[in-house]
Formats: structure tokens, C-alpha cells, sequence
């Protein structure tokens, strides 16, 4: 979508979770990094006397009162530049519907809350962890629904998004932990993996078909694909299936961050960090997000955490880049660029450094 909204700050509890004017951008960054580019404040109240629901997000609020104009200013320029155009991710995530609702009962006996209630196979909230926090590489989760329409054609070994201006093309696509799934988008994702494609499950191969008197099917179609039974899968061990038009079909039945950069090492990313920051806490992240608007190039890199930044960026293509600050509207356009050819792709390199809870743009100039 060309907006992509967020209400933003219920969750937080102003005592336990001391929400001072710093978290006022955390969260920000985070979800800006994930796709959100339109904001309201909730807890944003006109009058705390007749409605109020902490945090107070207001000039009520002694604590936050003062840090709210340049907060203001800075959500505003980073919606502008947000908003619109076409966020590169070559990476598509199948989101696991299937799963989550064969798995759910109603009122289960343990009573636990929904959104919790899931099987131990589903690994998607890991596997997005991993890929955004770990080893940031940008995906984008497809919901097996719109996979099967036609928005979704397989072409020279990738799924293509055919949006009109928020087009996109996967190289790989990952199947996460999953005992259940529509045959029919295993027989769509089989097509891509015959065309060259390369396909990561990862924890649980499925072997449930969420159509009636389609079992079979899905065993066969796992077997066509990953080259494993699916009714005896061995957990034990990494296994790799390949076909002669370059496809490649990996089995991860215990992912982490190691073993998912390696089944990714020969998909280039666009955008990727020399000598991987690693933050010592888990209080905060090192996020970024790409994307091309009216034909410039533009690269947000976030900072959530309370640790310094610095490390090495190269991203695709001969660019010519200028660094936006989007908390005081100033523009740099005397950085040092450096042109970097790696396996036959030209990419352009430049040094990154952010502050604590501070977040900077990179712009192409046209």
C-alpha cells in the first residue's frame, strides 16, 4: 500500500515502562523501518480531564511536553519521504494462515490468550526477528490467499508482485513451521522452484492439507520440492534439495541467525553492512529500510537502541547519495562515495554512523 498507518504508544504503561521522549522515537523507528509511513498517537487526548488512557502523548505531559514539536517535525518529513513508491524486498515470507487457524480452538482449555495460541511449529515471528534484527536482510510477508492470483507470476526464477507502483521481485521465498498448508500454494511455490528458484523452510515441513482429502497431496508435493518425506522428515540435520535449472530447496529444522544467513549467502542483498553490527542488549535495534520514489533511491537506517552505530553500507547500483536528517531537516551533500564491484554487481559504499535513538536518510539525486 502507498500508506500504511499505525496507531502507536497503547501498549506502553507510563510507570512500569517509563515512557520518557526518548520512546517516543524507538518504537517510531522500528515501525518506520517496517513500512509505516502514515502515524497517530494514541493517547494523543485534547482534554486528559474528560478521556485518558496512558501514555498521555500531549503537552500534558510535563515529561514529553518539550520533546514533542522537533518530534512532530520529524515524523511529518519522514512520512513525506515514506509514503509512496516501491519498497525493494527480494525476499517473500509465506505468512502461516493455515497453521494458525487449524491449530486454533475456540475457548481452549488452557485459556490462553489468542495471538499466543499457536502450535510449537510457528517460527514466523522468529524467522522475521532474525531477518529484520539479525542479519537484516528485508522481506515481505505474502499471504498464501493472494499468492495463488495472478498478482503473483512466477518469471525467470522469481515471484513477481505485479502492483503497479509498488512492484516487487523475490529471489527466494521461505516457508516457515508449518504442519498445515494449502497444497495449492505448495503446487504454485513447487513451479517456482522448477523455474530456478530457490524456496527455505525452516522448523517443521508440512504434511496437512487445509483442503479436504489433500494430505496426499501436500506429502507428494514436499517430496517433488525438498526431496524428503514429510511424514518421517529428519530433524536432526540440514538437508538440500536442487534441480537442473538452478533451483534450491533448503530444509532448516532448527533456524537460527547462522544458518539462515548460509541458505542466503548466494541471494545478493541490495543493501548490506560490512562487518554486521552486533548490539550487546536487546533493548533497541539497527534497522533499515530501501525504497524508490519517483525514481530516487531512498535508504532509511534507524537506530533504536542506546548503543553507538558505525559500520560500512554498500547498495546496489552507481549511486550518487546525499544524507537527509530527518531530525533537523539538514542535508549533507558532501559525503564520500566510494564505488565497490562485488561478483559482477557495481555497488556504492559509504560509512554509517548514528547516535543512540537517532535514525538517518541516504537519497539518490535523479
Amino acid at each position: 500500500r502507498p500508506v500504511v498507518s499505525t496507531e502507536i504508544y497503547g501498549a506502553f504503561r507510563e510507570k512500569d515502562q517509563h515512557f520518557d521522549s526518548l520512546m517516543l522515537y524507538r518504537p517510531m523507528f522500528e515501525s518506520f523501518a517496517r513500512g509505516v509511513n502514515f502515524v497517530v498517537p494514541h493517547g494523543m487526548w485534547y482534554n486528559p480531564e474528560l478521556v485518558y488512557i496512558a501514555p498521555l502523548v500531549s503537552s500534558y505531559n510535563e515529561e514529553i511536553a518539550p520533546a514533542l514539536p522537533a518530534y512532530s517535525k520529524f515524523v511529518g518529513r519522514s512520512c513525506m519521504l515514506l509514503q509512496g513508491g516501491r519498497r525493494i524486498s527480494e525476499i517473500g515470507v509465506m505468512y502461516p494462515i493455515e497453521e494458525l487457524a487449524g491449530h486454533f480452538i475456540f475457548d481452549n482449555p488452557e485459556g490462553i490468550r489468542q495471538g499466543f495460541y499457536v502450535s510449537d511449529e510457528t517460527d514466523y515471528q522468529d524467522i522475521s526477528g532474525i531477518l529484520s534484527n539479525d542479519i537484516r536482510r528485508d522481506f515481505t510477508f505474502v499471504h498464501p490467499e493472494f499468492f495463488l492470483e495472478d498478482k503473483y507470476q512466477i518469471e525467470n526464477a522469481k515471484v513477481k508482485l505485479n502492483n503497479a507502483e509498488n512492484f516487487q521481485e523475490y529471489k527466494v521465498m521461505i516457508l516457515t513451521g508449518c504442519k498445515t498448508i494449502s497444497y495449492k500454494t505448495l503446487e504454485k511455490l513447487k513451479a517456482f522452484y522448477e523455474s530456478g528458484g530457490t524456496i527455505i523452510s525452516t522448523t517443521q515441513l508440512p504434511y496437512k492439507s487445509s483442503e479436504m482429502s489433500g494430505d496426499q497431496k501436500v506429502v507428494e508435493l514436499v517430496q517433488d520440492i525438498f526431496g524428503i518425506d514429510a511424514l518421517t522428515q529428519n530433524k536432526s540435520k540440514i538437508l538440500k534439495n536442487t534441480n537442473g535449472k538452478g533451483g534450491v530447496a533448503i530444509f532448516i529444522p532448527q533456524p537460527n541467525k547462522s544458518n539462515i544467513a548460509q541458505a542466503l549467502e548466494t541471494i545478493s542483498p541490495d543493501v548490506q553492512f560490512v562487518n554486521n553490527p552486533e548490539l550487546a542488549t536487546d533493548f533497541g535495534k539497527f534497522n533499515y529500510i530501501h525504497k524508490i520514489k519517483d525514481g530516487q533511491d531512498i535508504f532509511l537506517f534507524t537506530n533504536s537502541s542506546d548503543e553507538e552505530i558505525n559500520t560500512e553500507v554498500l547498495v546496489r547500483g552507481n549511486l550518487k547519495l546525499h544524507e537527509w536528517n530527518p531530525h533537523t531537516g539538514l542535508i549533507n551533500k558532501t559525503v564520500a562515495l566510494e564505488k565497490v564491484i562485488e561478483e559482477g554487481q557495481e555497488f556504492t559504499k559509504f560509512s554509517l554512523s548514528l547516535n543512540p535513538v537517532k535514525s538517518v536518510f541516504w537519497i539518490s539525486s535523479n
